[in-house]
C-alpha cells in the first residue's frame, strides 16, 4: 500500500506521511532543521526557502537562505550531507527540484544561475546563466529533458538538457493597472505539463496565470489578474491534459482549462493560500495557508478532507511524493520482493494464457461442428441435385426416342 509524502517548509521543515486517501497522518517528521539532527546543529540563520522530495519518496532536499542546501532521509531524519554554496554563487536558493535520477538535483539561486548537482560527488555538474535578476522558481519537464525557470523580472527561460542550450526565453507581458502600463511582475511558480514537455504554466505577483508553448514561443492560454492578490503557486493535473490549478493570497483556488482559457471552478477558502500540489490521483490537493496549516482538499466536492497544523509561520513551499512500502528497503530485500512479485505476475500470465488456449480450442471445436453440419447439409442437397439431374437426362432421352 502506498503512502503520500508531503513536505513543506517555513522557518522549519516538516514531512508528513499520510494514508493513500489523505484521511490519516501515518507519521510525522517535523522540525528536522531545528536543534540537533544527525549529530550536529544546523547553523542559525539558515532559514529554509525551498523544498522538494525525490521521486522515490526517500530523500528531502532543503534549500536555504545562506545559499546552501541540505539532504535528509525521511524515515531516519539523518543528514545525508550539505551542498555548500559555490564560491561564485550569490544569495539564497529559491528553488530546488530532483531529477528522475536520485543522483541529480537542480537549484535556482538569487544570482540568477541554475545549477545541476551531482549528489554522489556533492559538486556542481552543470550551470546555466539564466537571468541577470534573481531566479525565483524552477521545474523539470516530465521526461527530464527540459529545465525551466522564472525570475523576478517576470521572464521565463527553458534549457534543453540534452544539448545544454537555451531553447526559449519568454518575456512576460506588461499589464494594465487602472489604465496604466506596469512592469511585468515577478514569477512565483512554474510547472510543466506532464503530458507535453513544451507546455509550461507560470503565475506571478500580479495575480496572473499564463500557459506558454516553449516550442512556438507563444502563449497558449492567459488568465491576466485571475487572482485579486498575488498568485503564489500553480500546478498541472497529473491526469488531465488541459487542467491546471492556481492559488493566491486572495484565498482562492482556481481550476483552469488551458485549452479554452476559461475558469472551470472557483473554490474560496477562508485564508490566504501560499502553495499547492496535486496528489497522484489528480482529484485531491495539498494547499499551504498563511496561518500555518496545510489543507488536504477534494476537487470534486470542493471540501477540506483533512487539515494539518504544520507550521507556526506560513509554509512557503509544498511538494508531494508517492512512496511505496519498499522505497526505503535494502537492495537485497527490495530485489527479493520484486522477484516474488515477478513470479506472481508470471504465474498469473501462465494461467491467463492457458485459459485463453482452452477457450480458443473450445471455440475452434464449436466452429468445426458448425462447419461439419453445414457441409453435411450442402452434401445432401448436392446429392439431391445430382439425382434430379440424372432423372431429367433420362426423361430427355425418352422424349427423343419418342419423337
Amino acid at each position: 500500500m502506498g503512502e503520500l509524502l508531503l513536505a513543506s517548509c517555513a522557518e522549519e521543515v516538516a514531512v508528513h506521511v499520510l494514508s493513500g486517501d489523505l484521511s490519516t497522518v501515518a507519521r510525522e517528521t517535523t522540525d528536522i532543521l531545528a536543534g540537533d539532527a544527525g549529530g550536529r546543529r544546523i547553523a542559525a540563520g539558515a532559514r529554509p526557502t525551498a523544498v522538494d522530495i525525490d521521486p522515490r519518496g526517500i530523500v528531502v532536499c532543503i534549500g536555504r537562505e545562506d545559499g546552501s542546501a541540505t539532504l535528509w532521509r525521511v524515515d531516519t531524519k539523518a543528514s545525508l550531507g550539505d551542498l555548500p554554496a559555490p564560491v561564485d554563487q550569490r544569495g539564497a536558493i529559491y528553488g530546488v527540484a530532483f531529477a528522475s535520477s536520485p543522483r541529480n538535483l537542480a537549484t535556482a539561486a538569487e544570482d540568477g544561475v541554475l545549477r545541476i548537482w551531482d549528489l554522489k560527488l556533492m559538486t556542481v555538474a552543470q550551470s546555466f546563466n539564466a537571468f541577470a535578476t534573481p531566479a525565483t522558481c524552477l521545474s523539470f519537464s516530465a521526461d527530464f529533458t527540459r529545465l525551466a525557470a522564472g525570475s523576478t523580472s517576470g521572464d521565463l527561460t527553458v534549457f534543453n538538457l540534452q544539448t545544454n542550450k537555451r531553447t526559449a526565453l519568454l518575456k512576460a507581458p506588461t499589464e494594465e493597472n487602472n489604465g496604466a502600463q506596469r512592469q511585468a511582475a515577478p514569477l512565483r511558480a512554474i510547472h510543466f505539463n506532464p503530458f507535453r514537455r513544451d507546455i509550461i504554466a507560470t503565475c506571478s505577483d500580479a495575480g496572473s496565470v499564463y500557459v506558454w508553448d516553449a516550442m512556438t514561443l507563444t502563449q497558449q492560454a492567459s488568465f491576466p489578474r485571475a487572482h485579486r492578490a498575488a498568485a503564489s503557486d500553480v500546478a498541472f493535473s497529473p491526469v488531465n491534459r488541459t487542467l491546471l490549478i492556481s492559488v493566491g493570497l486572495d484565498g482562492v483556488l482556481l481550476m483552469l482549462d488551458a485549452a479554452r482559457s476559461s475558469c472551470v471552478r472557483k473554490w474560496k477558502l477562508d485564508r490566504a493560500l501560499t502553495s499547492v500540489s496535486f496528489t497522484h490521483s489528480g482529484t485531491r490537493v495539498a494547499v499551504g495557508t498563511s496561518t500555518g496549516q496545510i489543507l488536504l482538499g477534494s476537487l470534486r466536492e470542493l471540501r477540506v478532507v483533512n487539515e494539518i497544523d504544520a507550521h507556526v509561520p506560513t509554509p512557503t513551499a509544498i511538494k508531494t511524493s508517492f512512496a511505496h512500502a519498499h522505497a526505503g528497503a535494502p537492495p537485497a530485500e527490495w530485489m527479493a520482493k520484486m522477484e516474488a512479485l515477478v513470479d506472481d505476475v508470471r504465474q498469473d500470465v501462465r494461467e491467463d494464457v492457458q485459459n485463453v488456449q482452452l477457450e480458443m480450442m473450445r471455440q475452434f471445436r464449436l466452429q468445426m461442428t458448425d462447419i461439419k453440419q453445414t457441409l453435411d447439409t450442402y452434401t445432401s442437397k448436392f446429392a439431391d441435385l445430382i439425382e434430379e439431374n440424372n432423372r431429367l437426362r433420362a426423361e430427355n432421352t425418352r422424349l427423343r426416342n419418342l419423337f
